[in-house]
């Protein structure tokens, strides 16, 4: 099972067991489509969800009272990648990191890390210093088996 970690649960919601969850950059838009999630090595049902601020509290099926949702208050939140149902631009941040970017068939380097604080779109920040935004106007496939990420329109940016 391939379990990738969305957010950590930060706090209890009211009383009836909601949880409060810091979502890693990206996934909160893409939680719609997950019904279930795991927290440690147990699996819990997605009952229901909202969004509130930069958090998602989210109400599952297992925990019905403050009191359970307060033994997982610090834990982590996984769902199986599968769940995500990832589209062609959607990219999960923490599986990317290390990829070879490429443009016109040249190797640009690494991706160290994705700054999504500096801009609206973030950006891919690649080993060598380059930056590229992170916006589907400039990329072009991601290849996951090969570990690599093909940009296009880097014309004048790079």
């Amino acid at each position: 099972m391939n379990k990738i970690e969305v957010g950590k649960i930060v706090t209890t919601q009211g009383i009836k067991g909601e949880i409060r969850v810091k979502f890693n950059s990206g996934l909160n838009e893409m939680f719609n489509r997950v019904t279930k999630v795991f927290i440690e090595k147990d699996e819990y049902t997605v009952e229901k969800f909202r969004q509130k601020g930069s958090l998602l509290i989210i109400k599952l099926k297992e925990v019905n009272h403050i009191d359970e949702a307060e033994k997982i208050v610090g834990k982590y939140l996984f769902v199986e990648k599968k769940e995500l149902k990832l589209k062609f631009n959607e990219i999960v941040i923490e599986e990317i990191i290390g990829f070879d970017a490429f443009f016109n068939n040249e190797n640009l380097g690494k991706i160290l890390k994705i700054d999504t604080m500096t801009s609206a779109q973030g950006l891919f920040i690649l080993d060598n210093e380059v930056m590229i935004p992170m916006h589907s106007n400039f990329l072009k496939q991601i290849n996951y088996k090969k570990k690599l990420i093909i940009f296009k329109n880097l014309e004048g940016l790079i």
